[in-house]
C-alpha cells in the first residue's frame, strides 16, 4: 500500500470518525447503535463467528459469479436508469434472460453494502425483519446470518417477483444452512399486505427491488405504520436514476425520518421517537478502507 494511499484512509477514517461522534452525541439508543454499525463496518471490526459465516457467502458469491449458466425470469422493475416504462408494462413484468454471473457480479450488492446490513443488524438486534428483492440472496444470506449469530430468534422475509431468481435463492440459502429465511415469490403489489398482515411490525426493512420513484415513495408510506420504534430502513442505488435521487431526497426530508444516512449507493433511516434533532447525514464511505477482501473482489460504493 502506497503512503499517499495510507494517508488518505487515514483522512476518511478520521472524517467518519468526527461524523459518528456527532450522530451518537444525541445520546438516544438508536443513534448510538448505528453510530457503532457504521464504525464497525468501516473499520471492518467481526468475530472468529461472524469471519466463518461472511467467508461462507462470499466463497457462494464466487461460484455464482463464474457461472455461465443463464436464467430466464420476468423482471417487474425499470432494467436500465431513467428507464421510461409505462405502469402498465412494468405490472405485467418484462421476459428478460440473465447469466448468473452477471447477476452475482453486478446486480447483487456488493461485500460492502452487504457487510453494513450484517453489522446493523448485529447492533439493532431486530426479530421481526423484511426485505424487498432476493435476487440469488446473497444480501439475504448477509442479513440472516447476523440474525443468526445474534440468537434471539429473528426471521428474514424476502420478498422476489422473479419465480426463478426465488427458486434459486432458497437453494442458496438452504445450501448455507440458512432456514431463518424465507422467500416470498410474487409481485410486490400481490405478497406485500398479506406479509404485513402476518407479522405486523418489522424493525428492520431493507429494499433493493422496483427503482422508480413511484414505487420506492408508495412502498416508504406502506410500511411505515408497520414499523417498530426504533427501526432502520436501508434503500439501495439511491443515486442509480434522477427518479430515486427525487424519492431519497422525499424520504431523508420526511419529520418521521430521524436520522437520514447518505452513502452514495445505499441511504439508511432511522425512525426512532427518542431521537430529539432529526438530521441528515453525508457519510465519508469508500469501500477500498475495508481491509477484508472477499475472493470474488473487494466490495465498492
Amino acid at each position: 500500500m502506497s503512503l499517499r494511499t495510507t494517508l488518505y484512509r487515514t483522512a476518511l477514517r478520521w472524517q467518519a470518525s468526527v461524523t459518528l461522534s456527532a450522530v451518537g452525541s444525541d445520546g438516544s439508543i438508536g443513534a448510538v447503535l448505528l453510530a457503532n454499525a457504521l464504525w464497525k463496518t468501516v473499520t471492518n471490526e467481526m468475530t472468529a463467528e461472524e469471519r466463518s459465516w461472511i467467508e461462507r457467502i462470499e466463497s457462494l458469491r464466487h461460484t455464482l459469479a463464474a457461472s455461465n449458466a443463464q436464467v430466464q425470469m420476468l423482471n417487474y422493475g425499470t432494467i436500465a436508469p431513467d428507464q421510461n416504462i409505462p405502469e402498465e408494462r412494468l405490472a405485467t413484468g418484462q421476459l428478460v434472460t440473465r447469466q448468473i454471473g452477471d447477476l452475482a457480479r453486478h446486480s447483487s450488492q456488493p461485500f460492502f453494502n452487504s457487510f453494513l446490513q450484517f453489522r446493523l443488524i448485529r447492533e439493532f438486534r431486530p426479530v421481526a425483519c423484511l426485505e424487498l428483492g432476493t435476487s440469488l440472496g446473497l444480501s439475504t444470506a448477509y442479513q440472516a446470518a447476523a440474525l443468526l449469530c445474534n440468537d434471539n430468534g429473528g426471521h428474514l422475509t424476502s420478498l422476489e417477483g422473479a419465480g426463478e431468481l426465488a427458486k434459486l435463492s432458497r437453494t442458496h440459502l438452504q445450501g448455507l444452512g440458512l432456514r431463518n429465511a424465507s422467500v416470498v415469490e410474487g409481485r410486490f403489489q400481490d405478497t406485500l399486505s398479506d406479509v404485513i398482515s402476518t407479522h405486523h411490525c418489522f424493525a428492520w426493512v431493507s429494499k433493493d427491488a422496483q427503482h422508480t420513484e413511484r414505487a420506492t415513495i408508495g412502498f416508504f408510506e406502506t410500511i411505515l405504520p408497520h414499523l417498530d420504534n426504533p427501526a432502520i430502513l436501508v434503500f439501495d442505488d439511491i443515486n442509480w436514476s434522477q427518479q430515486m435521487r427525487r424519492a431519497w431526497s422525499t424520504i431523508k426530508a420526511d419529520r418521521r425520518v430521524s436520522i437520514a444516512v447518505d452513502l452514495r449507493r445505499t441511504g439508511i433511516c432511522l425512525l426512532d421517537t427518542g431521537i430529539r434533532h432529526k438530521r441528515p447525514i453525508r457519510f465519508p464511505v469508500v469501500g477500498e478502507w475495508l481491509p477484508y477482501q472477499p475472493r470474488s473482489g473487494r466490495g465498492r460504493l
